[in-house]
């Protein structure tokens, strides 16, 4: 179950750590769209290329660790 996952990160790059943990221990995951309306920086978008950045890190983390240790 998703309660026995260790889950590290704290910030916008929980969201890849969740989803290649969960492939992992082979659970499936299904995408259900949605529709909304993205906030401009001026209206409080956090997010930047920074975090995109930390995302492809933890991918890339994940799979040197799992090819060491199980995950």
């Amino acid at each position: 179950m998703i309660k026995n996952i260790n889950i590290e990160s704290n910030g916008f790059e929980v969201e890849a750590e969740i989803s290649l943990k969960l492939a992992y221990k082979k659970y499936s995951v299904m995408e259900i769209p949605i529709t909304y309306k993205p906030r401009t920086h001026k209206e409080g978008k956090k997010i930047s290329l920074k975090d995109g950045f930390k995302g492809l890190w933890i991918i890339v983390k994940f799979k040197i660790i799992s090819l060491f240790k199980e995950i």
